[in-house]
């Protein structure tokens, strides 16, 4: 995975832009971000969501990106961030990364994020050479199965008993795409 040119930092979309997350961006994360149906949908995102969460996630997603292993773009909207969609467990040996994403609740329904996730994706095959990339979510999250299937995904399985959330456990509906069927 070797790139020419330098890596692009903004993705312009019609009505909103993907971004590097910037250092300020905290705030605007935590208004979000800070929802038990955001928390409850992914796997990784704590509630209650709190500043320290986001100072910690900003400085994260800073060094992935320096070192070529995450882009976590951010999604912004008239100047605030109102999600994230990103390219995590980026492998350059075997050229494949993790399309991971969240939304803000009220921008849900209005296909942001199926345009947001189609913008990184193909970031992915033309700005870092991915040959494959994998998305998963938990099971009953019907909205995020909807993205992944608009987005091209081929269904790979089942990860069972994946994720451990207030005393149960979730499995995870597991998806690839390949460069090619993009």
């Amino acid at each position: 995975m070797t790139t020419t040119s330098p890596i692009p930092t903004q993705i312009p979309l019609d009505g909103f832009r993907l971004r590097k997350f910037e250092k300020n961006d905290a705030d605007s994360i935590v208004k979000y971000i800070n929802d038990y149906e955001i928390h409850r949908n992914t796997a990784t995102i704590p509630f209650p969501y709190t500043p320290k969460d986001a100072r910690q996630f900003l400085k994260d997603s800073e060094l992935h990106w320096k070192a070529g292993t995450a882009y976590r773009f951010s999604i912004v909207m008239n100047n605030e961030v109102i999600g994230c969609c990103s390219l995590d467990n980026v492998s350059k040996k075997d050229s494949t990364a993790e399309l991971g994403y969240w939304l803000g609740k009220p921008f849900w329904g209005k296909k942001i994020m199926t345009r947001a996730a189609q913008a990184v994706i193909q970031f992915g095959f033309t700005q870092i050479q991915l040959h494959r990339i994998s998305v998963s979510h938990i099971e009953g999250n019907i909205a995020s199965q909807k993205i992944i299937e608009k987005l091209g995904f081929k269904y790979e399985g089942t990860q069972r008993e994946d994720s451990y959330r207030e005393g149960k456990w979730f499995d995870s509906k597991c998806y690839g795409l390949l460069e090619e069927e993009f």
